[in-house]
């Protein structure tokens, strides 16, 4: 392997198998949603009826190396992909800042919500329970979006505090190092789930391609546009090396011996 490519910070997305991986390398890294649970404990906190708003999929990485990552893929899968931080950041990667619950941080972000919330969505208080059942529930699924703040009424300063909310997550999760690039087209991007057995009974997966159905019709679409606003590509000169289990390099340098990746260096561990 090329020992300068371990000299240069570097940030790395983990995924479970060498299908995933490879898709990854053909088609880009897919935006998914991954909620935070930060935006509803905030909320819930600043009694604003509201929930995690699915409007920005993100890609996840981390900065842990690989000697420091054996928990975080033994969570997230034992296949990374690492790129440089520098490519990362040119994509709009940042890093996500760890807030400690009840912290003096914490309680900043609680008074700006409730400043900046807005009066009255559908005529009604943000808090407010006894409303029509279908006014309630649009309210909690949309009142946290910062691009449907504007419906609401909400001032600039909402919307603002919604996109910081994007890039924090709660203490309990620090141990990630996680840095996020998000989907700079709102509402684009399927919501990612782990299939269940009623999923594979009733033949809603393919055991081979590593996506459910609703990831499958993106990566078929005709439609270029949408594929390109689901995935961010990478090319191969951008990719520093690519981690696999012991056992599994021949096997990934046999599938990748006729593209364009065919150079890059795989580390097993």
């Amino acid at each position: 392997m090329d020992t300068d490519c371990m000299d240069i910070p570097i940030l790395t997305h983990y995924t479970k198998d060498i299908e995933k991986t490879v898709s990854i390398l053909e088609f880009g890294f897919f935006y998914s949603y991954h909620p935070t649970r930060t935006f509803d404990q905030l909320f819930k906190d600043a009694d604003i009826d509201a929930v995690e708003p699915d409007d920005h999929a993100m890609i996840c990485f981390t900065e842990l190396d690989i000697n420091s990552a054996t928990k975080h893929r033994s969570k997230f899968g034992q296949y990374g992909i690492a790129v440089s931080m520098e490519w990362a950041k040119a994509m709009g990667a940042k890093m996500v800042e760890y807030v400690k619950h009840n912290s003096p941080h914490y309680y900043e972000l609680l008074q700006k919500l409730q400043s900046n919330a807005p009066a009255k969505p559908f005529g009604y208080p943000a808090n407010e329970q006894r409303m029509p059942m279908f006014e309630k529930v649009l309210r909690q699924q949309t009142l946290g979006s910062p691009s449907m703040a504007k419906f609401f009424g909400a001032g600039p300063d909402w919307k603002k505090i919604l996109n910081e909310l994007l890039w924090i997550q709660t203490e309990a999760h620090k141990e990630q190092n996680e840095w996020r690039i998000r989907n700079p087209n709102p509402c684009v991007g399927i919501q990612h789930r782990e299939p269940t057995e009623r999923d594979k009974k009733l033949g809603r997966i393919n055991s081979n391609p590593p996506y459910d159905r609703s990831v499958m019709i993106v990566i078929m679409s005709k439609d270029e546009t949408l594929r390109k606003m689901s995935f961010l590509s990478i090319e191969a000169s951008e990719i520093k090396f690519i981690i696999v289990p012991k056992g599994s390099k021949k096997l990934l340098q046999q599938i990748i011996n006729t593209t364009l990746y065919n150079s890059i260096d795989i580390i097993e561990v």
